[in-house]
C-alpha cells in the first residue's frame, strides 16, 4: 500500500472503504472505542456522506476497521515483538503488516465465519479480529504517541492477504467452544485457558474477586483433574488485578469478554418455540386453527389448555416419582402479554365446558337446596312436636337433622381465601381459579386481616395441595384437609415486577406459576371460526379428566389414583432432574429460584401428557416423559425471559420520538417497500425549530440508531420499510393524541419482542 504522507485521515478512511470494501468507524483517540453505536456496520457499509461527517465532527478520531465478513479480512492482533517472534516459530504467511503501539496486526482474508478471541493461555499476548470486531488502522496515533503504520512492501498493494494459519484456526475452534460447555469442566491442557474465558466473563457480570472465587471452586469440582488451589488462587487474582488497573488509568476500560455471564443463562436455558408435537395430531389440529381465529401464538391455547385440564383431574391423581415423592396434576399458568392481544376472548372459548358443568352442577344444587329446605321445615315442625308431647326430652329419639347439599365447584374467580377453603371443602377434585388480570388476585394475597397474617402463606401451601387450616376472629376456625386449585390468568409486562417483586423470588410465589409469554402478532386477523365441532376433541379430553373416580381409603377418606414412572421413563427423569441441577448452579439467585418447581412441573406434566393422551395404564412410558421435558425446557425458556422485565429498558427519546411519529404519518406513501428519505427529512423538517433541521445523512444516521436501514438507489436515497421493526416502534408513540412516547409502551415493545 503506497504511503502518502500528505494524505488525510479523512482520506485514509475514504480510500479503505472506495478502494478495498472496508467497513469504516470513527475511533476515539487513545481508548480504541467507537464514537458511534457501530453494529450496524457490521453488515452494511457506511456512506462516503457517513464517514464525512464523522471526521468533521471528531476531526482527531483514529480510523477503525470493522473485520470478518464485511470487510473481507481478519487480524491477528500481536501485543508485542515477543508474541510475533512466537508466530513466526509457528509459521506466518507473507500478509499484510502494520506496526502498531506495541506490536503488530498481520491482515488476513475472511474465508470461513471466525470469531474474535482473547486473553488466551495458549497463545499469550496474541489476540484475534473476525466476525464482531475492529482493528485501529494507520495512519492512527497509538495512546503512546507512536503512529500506526504499514511496513514497506508488506502494504495491502504490495501482497495479497494470505489464508489464516491452521494453528490459530485450530485453536480458534477449541477456545470457541460454548461458555456453557466450560461450566461443565475441563479436561488437563484445556483448564487455564477455560478459567482465564469465565473470569473474563465474571468480571465483565461485575463479581467481586471472592465471588469470583466462589464460581472457580464450583467449577474446579467439575474438572477432571481439578487445578491446584493455590494454582487457580494465583490466576485469578492476576486476572483481576489486572483488569482494576486497567479501569483505575483508563475510565473508559471495559472487559472485553469472548461471552458475558449475564447471558449465561439465555445459552443454559435458551427460549425455544413451543412443542407443539407433544400433543396428538388431533390437539395439535385444534391448537393451530384456534391460533389463527383469535389471532394469537400457539403457546397461548396450548398453555391455557394444560391449565384448565390440569384442574380437570385434580386431586383425582397423584403421579409418582419414586416413594414420598407425589406431585399433583395442577398447573399453574401466567399469561403475559399486552391488554388487548386476544387471549381473554380464546380463555372464554376454552372454558365453555366447564363454564356448562358448572351450570349444571348449579341447577342440581338448586333443586337439591330446595328439598332440603323443605325438609328443614319438616324436621323442624317434627322436632317441636316431639319436643311438646314429651316432658322428658332424654329419653326421646330425635329424627336426624338433614345435611344441607354443598356445591360442587369447578371454576371460581376474584375469591378469598375464605371463599375457596368453602369451595374446595365441598369440591374435593379441586377447582380452577381464572382471573382475566391477575394483578389484583396477587394483591389481595397481601391484606393483613385484623387476626395478623396475610393470605400469601395460605397460597404457598396451596401450590402443594397441603391442609389449611384458617382461623378467623369472627368466624372461627376451618380445617380442609383436600385443598388443590389450578390457576389461570393473564397479566401485563409493566406489572409483572411490581406484582411479583424482589418477595416473590424469596418466598418463591413466582416460580410456583409456569409462564408463557405472548409475543406481539402482526399478522392479518383470520375471518376463520370455531365451531362446536371444532372443540369436540378438547372436550372429549375434559370429559375424560371428569370421569377419573375419586377413590377413598380404607377409612372412607379421599385418597388418590396413583400413576408412577416406568424404568426407563424413571432413568430418563432423573438424568433431566440432574441435568438441571447442575446447570442452574451458574445462574443468577432470581433465575435459580425457577428450577426445583420446573423439575416438579415436568411431573406433572408427564402425567398431565398420560392422561390426555388416552393411557389407561398407571405406568407412565418413557416417550411421555421425554414430552414433558421439551415442555418443562419451553417454560424454561419463558422463566429466563421474564427476568428480562426487571432489567432497565431502552427509552425512545427527543428527536428519535419525532423522527417515529414522522414514519406514522408517512406510512401512507411507502411504494414497494421503500419511503424516500428526502420526504422523510422535509416532513420531519417542519415540525423542528430552525437550529435543529436535519440533514439527510444525520436522519439516515438516526434511522439506523432505531433498528432501520437506508439504501441508495439510481439518484435517491430510501428507507427499507420493514414493516414488523416499524409496527414495533409506532407502539412506543401515543399516535393518536399526538403527545410524547410513551414509555409504558416503549418498554412492553421491548419486553414483548
Amino acid at each position: 500500500m503506497e504511503v502518502n504522507a500528505k494524505m488525510s485521515i479523512l482520506d485514509r478512511a475514504l480510500e479503505y472503504r472506495n478502494k478495498y470494501g472496508f467497513s469504516i468507524i470513527p475511533i476515539r483517540h487513545g481508548v480504541k472505542k467507537p464514537y458511534i453505536e457501530w453494529k450496524q456496520y457490521q453488515e452494511n457499509l457506511p456512506t462516503e456522506e457517513e464517514i464525512k461527517t464523522w471526521w468533521n465532527e471528531w476531526p482527531t478520531a483514529d480510523v477503525g476497521i470493522i473485520t470478518g465478513k464485511i470487510s473481507g479480512i481478519v487480524v491477528v492482533d500481536f501485543d508485542n515483538q515477543k508474541a510475533f517472534e512466537y508466530a513466526k516459530e509457528q509459521g506466518l504467511p507473507n500478509s499484510p503488516l502494520v506496526e502498531t503501539g506495541k506490536g503488530f496486526h498481520v491482515y488476513f482474508k475472511y474465508e470461513n465465519v471466525v470469531r474474535n478471541f482473547q486473553k488466551r493461555d495458549d497463545l499469550p499476548d496474541i489476540d484475534l479480529r473476525g466476525d464482531g470486531g475492529y482493528v485501529v488502522a494507520p495512519p492512527s496515533i497509538h495512546r503512546s504517541g507512536k503512529q500506526y503504520t504499514w511496513i514497506r512492501e508488506k502494504g495491502l498493494d504490495d501482497i495479497p492477504l494470505s489464508s489464516l494459519p491452521n494453528w490459530i484456526l485450530s485453536s480458534s475452534s477449541k477456545d470457541k467452544k460454548p461458555l456453557k460447555e466450560l461450566y461443565k469442566g475441563a479436561v488437563v491442557g484445556e483448564r487455564n485457558q477455560s478459567l482465564v474465558r469465565l473470569v473474563g466473563s465474571w468480571i465483565n457480570n461485575n463479581l467481586s474477586f471472592e465471588e469470583c472465587m466462589e464460581n472457580a471452586n464450583i467449577w474446579n469440582s467439575k474438572n477432571e483433574v481439578p487445578l491446584p488451589q493455590k494454582e487457580m488462587e494465583t490466576t485469578i487474582k492476576s486476572i483481576f488485578e489486572k483488569h482494576q488497573r486497567e479501569k483505575t488509568t483508563n475510565p473508559d476500560y471495559s472487559v472485553e469478554a469472548v461471552e458475558a455471564v449475564d447471558c449465561i443463562a439465555c445459552k443454559l436455558f435458551p427460549a425455544i418455540e413451543f412443542p407443539l408435537d407433544v400433543f396428538s395430531v388431533d390437539l395439535q389440529n385444534l391448537i393451530t386453527k384456534m391460533s389463527r381465529a383469535f389471532n394469537v401464538p400457539i403457546e397461548t391455547e396450548a398453555s391455557s389448555m394444560l391449565s384448565i385440564i390440569s384442574a380437570a383431574i385434580g386431586n383425582s391423581t397423584r403421579i409418582m416419582i419414586k416413594k414420598n415423592w407425589l406431585e399433583p396434576a395442577f398447573v399453574w399458568m401466567m399469561l403475559i402479554g399486552r391488554s388487548g392481544s386476544g387471549k381473554s376472548p380464546l380463555i372464554n372459548k376454552l372454558l365453555e365446558f366447564v363454564h356448562s358443568k358448572q351450570v349444571s352442577e348449579f341447577r342440581v344444587y338448586e333443586e337439591e337446596l330446595l328439598k332440603y329446605r323443605n325438609k328443614l321445615q319438616e324436621y323442624k315442625f317434627n322436632l317441636d312436636k316431639i319436643k311438646k308431647e314429651n316432658t322428658n326430652t332424654k329419653v326421646c329419639h330425635f329424627p336426624p337433622e338433614p345435611t344441607k347439599p354443598k356445591l360442587i365447584h369447578y371454576l371460581v374467580s376474584d375469591t378469598t381465601v375464605e371463599a375457596l377453603s368453602n369451595a374446595m371443602a365441598s369440591s374435593h377434585r379441586g377447582v380452577l381459579i381464572y382471573n382475566d388480570e391477575l394483578s389484583g388476585f396477587i394483591r389481595s394475597h397481601d391484606q393483613y386481616k385484623k387476626a395478623g397474617g396475610s393470605d400469601r402463606q395460605k397460597y404457598l401451601e396451596l401450590w402443594d395441595c397441603k391442609p389449611w387450616k384458617i382461623d378467623r376472629v369472627t368466624q372461627g376456625s376451618k380445617y380442609v384437609k383436600d385443598t388443590g386449585c389450578a390457576i389461570l390468568g393473564g397479566i401485563q409486562p409493566l406489572a409483572m415486577p411490581k406484582i411479583f417483586g424482589v418477595e416473590s423470588f424469596i418466598d418463591g410465589l413466582l416460580p410456583r406459576f409456569l409462564i408463557c409469554i405472548i409475543r406481539d402478532s402482526f399478522k392479518d386477523i383470520s375471518s376463520e371460526e370455531i365451531t362446536d365441532e371444532d372443540m369436540v376433541v378438547f372436550k372429549r379430553i375434559l370429559e375424560r379428566c371428569y370421569s377419573i373416580n375419586l377413590p377413598k381409603d380404607e377409612n372412607g377418606n379421599n385418597d388418590h389414583e396413583i400413576i408412577s414412572l416406568c424404568a426407563k421413563a424413571k432413568e430418563k427423569f432423573f438424568e433431566f432432574q440432574n441435568d438441571y441441577i447442575r446447570r442452574s448452579r451458574f445462574l443468577s439467585n432470581k433465575a435459580q429460584v425457577f428450577m426445583p418447581k420446573l423439575i416438579s412441573y415436568a411431573a406433572r406434566l408427564s402425567g398431565i401428557l398420560h392422561i390426555i393422551n388416552g393411557n389407561d395404564t398407571f405406568n407412565i412410558d418413557e416417550d411421555t416423559v421425554l414430552k414433558a421435558i421439551k415442555l418443562t425446557n419451553y417454560y424454561a425458556g419463558q422463566d429466563i425471559r421474564v427476568l428480562k422485565f426487571y432489567e432497565k429498558i431502552k427509552r425512545y427519546e427527543g428527536i428519535e420520538i419525532e423522527l417515529i411519529k414522522t414514519l406514522y404519518e408517512l406510512q401512507k406513501h411507502v411504494n414497494n417497500g421503500r419511503l424516500k428519505l428526502d420526504e422523510i427529512v422535509r416532513h420531519l423538517n417542519q415540525k423542528l425549530p430552525e437550529n435543529s433541521k436535519q440533514t439527510n445523512l444525520l436522519v439516515s444516521y438516526l434511522l439506523r440508531k432505531i433498528g432501520l436501514s437506508t439504501r441508495c438507489s439510481v439518484g435517491y436515497s430510501f428507507l427499507e420499510w420493514d414493516n414488523s421493526k416499524i409496527k414495533r416502534l409506532f407502539l412506543c408513540i401515543e399516535t393518536s393524541t399526538g403527545s410524547t412516547a410513551s414509555t409504558d409502551a416503549q418498554i412492553e415493545n421491548e419486553l414483548l419482542t
